[in-house]
């Protein structure tokens, strides 16, 4: 009798910790919910669509690059300068992700592959250690980056890339 009394208390237990994962609340629903994230920002990323790339981050990194763009309209020769004002408003730079070997910005996103490794998520915030795969000037490269995230009015936005040691 005693060993059904354990056996429902441990269902029990499982089913409450399934269930907060499965609506967000828990480790595996923030997992997922930073996963599609990270899938739209590298898919936005290989379309080169500066767009779609702001609407991923964090809007108070976003939104005065979205007003400076807004104002002087969106000019395909200087998507390399947008990018990089975006690495620069996460304190990274081009140079610091290719390791110096040069490259333009819009080449090397648009060859970039995100893998997911690791998920480090509060309520609110987080990182997710990603491997980050993409071609500078015709070489394979591989970093691992930390991508740090926030969720902000229930949308989780990237807020941090920052390589680090593998």
């Amino acid at each position: 009798m005693k060993k059904k009394g354990i056996l429902w208390v441990l269902l029990s237990v499982l089913l409450i910790v399934s269930l907060s994962g499965c609506k967000g609340g828990g480790i595996v629903g923030k997992s997922a919910e930073c996963k599609s994230l990270i899938n739209k920002f590298e898919k936005s990323c290989n379309e080169v669509d500066i767009q779609a790339i702001l609407d991923c981050i964090d809007p108070k990194i976003s939104d005065p690059i979205k007003a400076i763009v807004a104002i002087g309209g969106m000019v395909t020769d200087n998507v390399d300068e947008y990018l990089g004002d975006i690495l620069e408003q996460f304190g990274s730079s081009i140079s610091e992700i290719t390791g110096g070997s040069g490259g333009s910005a819009k080449d090397i996103v648009a060859s970039m592959k995100l893998t997911p490794k690791k998920y480090m998520l509060d309520k609110k915030d987080g990182s997710v250690k990603c491997k980050a795969e993409f071609e500078v000037n015709g070489m394979k490269t591989t970093k691992m980056l930390k991508i740090s995230v926030v969720k902000k009015n229930d949308e989780w936005y990237i807020s941090g890339i920052s390589v680090i040691a593998e």
